[in-house]
């Protein structure tokens, strides 16, 4: 697939530079162009500024599970995924336990990808739900220029 630029559109490398290895913090830094260029919606815009927040119904209970089976077979990865996480400012260390620990999970692929398990907050999530009977009648619940992506339940 091919990136066109157009004058009424700059790439967002523009505003970032090149050799940009992260996406976390650095679409913040370009708050502006989100809003002057792109006119992205007040809920994007907050997602920028703020991140994502999850929708607790309820907070889950207190607990402290360990990590699963991937994580222990690949301790190295595990160690090295946390700390370019921590260099990058993607998470932050803390002195005192949290209330909840979640496991982690290796995803073994053609890469390693470290993943956090959250099937134990997952129950206390609120539910967006609706139902559709195919994409071209979803198609027609959205504006014009509306996107949409579907992920598999």
């Amino acid at each position: 697939m091919d990136v066109v630029e157009t004058d009424e559109y700059p790439l967002i490398d523009d505003f970032l530079g090149s050799g940009v290895e992260f996406v976390e913090g650095h679409l913040k830094q370009c708050i502006s162009y989100w809003e002057s260029t792109i006119c992205a919606p007040q809920f994007v815009l907050g997602l920028l500024s703020e991140g994502y927040r999850l929708p607790f119904v309820r907070f889950p209970d207190k607990c402290h599970l360990r990590n699963n089976r991937s994580a222990v077979r690949h301790p190295q990865f595990v160690k090295e995924a946390i700390s370019k996480l921590l260099l990058n400012d993607c998470i932050q260390k803390h002195c005192e336990p949290p209330y909840c620990v979640n496991p982690l999970s290796v995803a073994e692929g053609k890469k390693l990808r470290l993943v956090i398990d959250l099937r134990h907050v997952d129950p206390c999530l609120f539910k967006h739900s609706f139902k559709y009977e195919d994409l071209h009648c979803l198609s027609k619940v959205f504006g014009q220029n509306f996107c949409f992506f579907c992920v598999g339940s």
